[in-house]
C-alpha cells in the first residue's frame, strides 16, 4: 500500500519538505500510529488526498497546515513563486510592499517571506473565506512573521480600492467558470476534495483576471502583478494587448508545458 506509507511519513515530525521524506522514507517508522477504520478507509481510496489526511501539505520545501475547507496548495504553483523571484531580481525591486490575493493557506505568501522577509516592509494576505484566513494566520504564526503583516477576511476588489498602494500583487484565484466546473465536475468530480467557492469563478472563470486588469490600468503604484491562470483563458491573454497602457504582459507554462502565469510588468 504506497499511499499508506506516503501517509505515515507525511504525518512524521521529521519531515518537513519532500526532500526530507525522500531521504526517510525508507527508515523504519520511529513514531506511535494507530488508525481508526475511518483513517483505514480514506488510506484505501484511490484519489483521497493525503494532505486531507495528515493537515498538511508541503509547498517549496515548506510544511504548511491545510485546514478542512480550504484548497490545498497544488505543485505546480511553485512555479509561480520561482518566476516571481526571477522578476524581483530582473527589475531590482528592493524595500517594498506586498499583497497576496485569493491567499488559500498563504502558501505563496510564506514562501516569499522566507526569502525577502527583511526587504518586504509591508505585506497583506487577502481572501474572502474566514476559513483559508484562519488558516494563512495559523501558517504566518508558525514561521513567525506576523510583525509585518496582517490578513484580511474581505472581498479582495474592495480591499484593493481602499488599499491601493502596493508594488507587488500576487493571486491566484478560482479560474474555472460555471459551465467549465459542471463539466469537469462531472468527469473529474473535482468539487469532492476541495471547496467549490475555491476553484469556481463567477459566470466566466476570467472574471478575477478582468478585475485585476482593470486596477492595473487605473493604478499607478504597483510594479509587478503576477498571477496563477489556467489553459482554460490561454487565449484570452494571448489576444490581449496593454501596451498602450505602458503594461507589459508575460506568459509562461509549468512542467507540465500548460499555460501557468502571467506576470504584468511596467514598459
Amino acid at each position: 500500500m504506497p499511499r499508506a506509507f506516503d501517509t505515515l511519513f507525511s504525518m512524521s515530525n521529521r519531515v518537513k519538505n519532500f526532500n526530507d521524506y525522500v531521504i526517510l522514507k525508507d527508515n523504519t517508522i520511529d513514531f506511535l500510529f494507530k488508525p481508526n477504520s475511518k483513517f483505514r478507509s480514506k488510506i484505501i481510496e484511490e484519489n483521497y488526498p493525503i494532505p486531507r489526511l495528515t493537515k498538511k501539505v508541503f509547498f517549496n520545501n515548506n510544511e504548511l497546515l491545510v485546514n478542512p475547507g480550504v484548497f490545498i496548495p497544488r505543485t505546480e504553483t511553485e512555479c509561480l513563486v520561482k518566476i516571481t523571484q526571477e522578476w524581483i531580481s530582473r527589475i531590482n525591486l528592493s524595500d517594498f510592499s506586498y499583497i497576496d490575493l485569493c491567499s488559500g493557506t498563504g502558501n505563496i505568501l510564506i514562501s516569499l517571506l522566507d526569502k525577502y522577509r527583511d526587504n518586504i516592509y509591508r505585506y497583506s494576505a487577502v481572501d474572502a473565506s474566514y476559513t483559508s484566513c484562519k488558516n494563512v494566520l495559523e501558517n504566518i504564526q508558525l514561521k513567525k512573521y506576523t510583525s509585518k503583516g496582517d490578513v484580511y477576511c474581505t472581498n479582495w476588489t474592495q480591499f484593493l480600492k481602499e488599499n491601493s498602494h502596493w508594488e507587488l500583487i500576487t493571486m491566484n484565484p478560482p479560474y474555472i467558470g460555471k459551465n467549465e466546473f459542471t463539466a469537469l465536475n462531472k468527469s473529474t468530480n473535482l468539487y469532492k476534495y476541495d471547496p467549490k467557492w475555491a476553484l469556481q469563478s463567477e459566470e466566466t472563470g476570467f472574471s478575477h483576471y478582468s478585475k485585476i486588469i482593470e486596477f492595473a490600468v487605473n493604478n499607478s503604484y504597483w510594479k509587478l502583478i503576477i498571477l496563477e491562470c489556467s489553459e482554460f483563458h490561454e487565449s484570452n491573454w494571448k489576444n490581449l494587448d496593454l501596451t498602450s497602457k505602458n503594461i507589459q504582459i508575460n506568459r509562461y507554462y509549468d512542467h507540465l508545458n500548460k499555460f501557468r502565469v502571467v506576470v504584468l510588468n511596467r514598459m
